[in-house]
């Protein structure tokens, strides 16, 4: 069972599908509601295809997260900023005021 459904309005110029560290591209032709599978238990659904943009619906495990390529960068810048600051910073000359790592 799936626990995760978002639907993301991209541009069609943008739709590149990145797979492993080794970054390799796999390009796909699809049509209004087919699917790619990724593993065992991702799913990529074309939802709507409205001029230039696709409209995606990703199926995912609710442990995988998914987000925009523009917000997962600002979640990486910000936690490069916090870890910079946790290991010689000058917020880390705090007491108590290093980051846990999990």
């Amino acid at each position: 069972m799936y626990t995760t459904c978002i639907a993301l309005m991209i541009p069609a110029s943008g739709l590149e599908i990145i797979l492993g560290r080794s970054l390799t591209m796999l390009v796909l032709s699809r049509q209004r509601d087919e699917s790619i599978v990724i593993g065992d238990n991702v799913v990529v659904t074309i939802v709507d295809i409205r001029g230039d943009k696709v409209r995606l619906g990703i199926e995912a495990p609710g442990e995988i997260p998914v987000h925009r390529q523009e917000v997962y960068e600002a979640i990486h810048r910000e936690k490069q900023k916090s870890d910079h600051l946790g290991s010689g910073g000058p917020a880390s000359k705090t007491a108590g005021n290093t980051p846990s790592h999990r």
